[in-house]
Order: C-alpha cells, then structure tokens, then sequence
C-alpha cells in the first residue's frame, strides 16, 4: 500500500522533486521497477517536467510514519497497520 500526506502542515518541498520511501521485501517490488525504469521522471518529461526523484529505503513503520508525520516524505510504501496509524494519528486529515 502506498501512504502519502499531500495536506502536510509543513512547507511543501521545491516544485519539481518526490520524496519516496519503502520498505525492504518483495511486497514493494513494483517500487524497485519505478526507480530501476526512472518511470516517474520519464512520465513526468511527456508532461514537460523535470521531477527529481529522492528515493529513500527504510527499515520499518515506525521509521516511516514518523518521516510522513514531518514533512520528510511525500511518499511511502508500507502495510494496512502503519496506514491506521497514520490515520489515528492525523485524525484521518
């Protein structure tokens, strides 16, 4: 499952760049395909952007809800329990 908080309380990064996390395992396998094939920055060329991709590999929920909850992330990939915590979290915002 993939996690974002587009509403973060905090300045949004540059115009133009992603931050992306995952999780180590195979479950996150078609994030591997997106940064092996550079799928966004070449989508993101047909549509006239430059998209600077950060691509971040952490160790687990904690580690990623945390970095979501601080503006450090734009996205993550992680399972239905650290999503429910999110939720809980923001009071689901």
């Amino acid at each position: 499952m993939i996690l974002g908080l587009g509403a973060s309380p905090l300045a949004a990064q540059a115009e133009g760049s992603i931050s992306i996390a995952q999780q180590f395992g195979i479950g996150y396998l078609i994030l591997d395909v997106v940064r092996d094939q550079q799928l966004i920055e070449k989508h993101g060329k047909q549509q006239g952007l430059d998209i600077k991709v950060d691509w971040r590999t952490l160790s687990g929920a904690t580690a990623i809800n945390e970095a979501l909850l601080s503006g450090a992330l734009d996205v993550a990939s992680a399972g239905v329990p650290p999503m429910l915590t999110l939720w809980d979290r923001t009071l689901g915002k």
